[in-house]
């Protein structure tokens, strides 16, 4: 049983709608007498900080991590706390949770947690203990830099998509916020160049000329609600790899109406891997995201492998 939560707050989530919103939520939990504390992040990345200054603090079996945010603030939680544990391996691991309240929500949606607040309030406070969950783990070969994700890491299309979102005047809007990333595919759809790709799994190497969607997935959603893959689960241990080759435009309506009916993982064109453990290699720059949060244009040697962490969840 959660006696102490803490949360850290990320005011700037969905175009800054979160610093106008949190009172209400301070108040509430005042309310219900909640013992809690806040936290409001400064910068892209102070969520990592935080979550380790947290656990340096207190990191005792009654307390809980809360992300007041998008799925962004949730993976820096994350982040944090793997990081923390990475020096502090035989301490308590405290687990984290997600109140929705940013643009980009995936996670919500596959955990079933209500895009209300207060009813996500709700089913944050009648958890009675935490589950473990599947995250997925990288390793930039090239760079030597390593990290953890819980929805997505997209190399190509999705991450062109995010960065031309997170970059327009609409996505920082409260009312269009929502619908950047849908404005953003439309244009970069039409213009984005395919890159060389080789995945190699276990006991093979498949190589693909024109890479255009190169999503790895731990959950069914990516890209504010599309279901890449309607499968795949943080409860399984393996990751889902998606890999589309450039399409014509014919295929890409045939992806489209197939998308919609769950069935687009069987067209041809349409490449699906499920695995514990696989290398991504590009050898021309692209840009990438990870949980939504992208990153600059680079040549990729990425290996990915599955990982687990506490979730405040049901």
């Amino acid at each position: 049983m959660a006696e102490k939560f803490y949360f850290v707050v990320n005011e700037a989530a969905a175009g800054g709608n979160v610093a106008k919103l949190w009172p209400k939520i301070d108040q509430r939990l005042n309310q219900l007498n909640v013992t809690h504390s806040d936290f409001k992040t400064n910068f892209k990345g102070d969520a990592v900080r935080i979550a380790k200054k947290i656990l340096a603090a207190d990191s005792s079996k009654e307390s809980v991590i809360v992300a007041v945010g998008g799925d962004g603030t949730l993976h820096e939680i994350l982040n944090g706390c793997k990081q923390y544990y990475a020096s502090h391996p035989s301490e308590h691991q405290v687990p984290i949770t997600f109140l929705p309240v940013g643009s980009g929500n995936d996670f919500a949606r596959a955990m079933k947690i209500s895009d209300n607040w207060s009813v996500a309030l709700d089913q944050i406070l009648r958890v009675s203990s935490p589950q473990s969950l599947v995250v997925g783990e990288y390793q930039e070969n090239l760079r030597g830099t390593h990290g953890y994700f819980i929805n997505n890491f997209g190399i190509g299309l999705d991450a062109t998509i995010v960065h031309d979102a997170n970059h327009s005047q609409v996505k920082h809007s409260k009312i269009f916020g929502k619908f950047s990333y849908i404005l953003a595919a439309l244009h970069v759809i039409r213009t984005f160049k395919p890159v060389p790709t080789t995945v190699i799994t276990d006991f093979e190497r498949h190589h693909f000329n024109n890479g255009f969607l190169i999503t790895t997935t731990n959950i069914p959603y990516f890209g504010g609600g599309v279901n890449i893959v309607p499968t795949a689960s943080a409860h399984a241990n393996n990751l889902d790899l998606v890999l589309i080759e450039k399409p014509s435009w014919k295929q890409i309506t045939s992806f489209i109406c197939h998308l919609l009916v769950k069935k687009h993982l069987n067209l041809k064109f349409v490449n699906h891997f499920s695995q514990k453990h696989f290398t991504i290699v590009t050898r021309e720059k692209r840009f990438s995201q990870i949980d939504g949060e992208e990153t600059p244009r680079q040549e990729f040697d990425v290996s990915f492998s599955t990982s687990s962490y506490p979730f405040w969840i049901k």
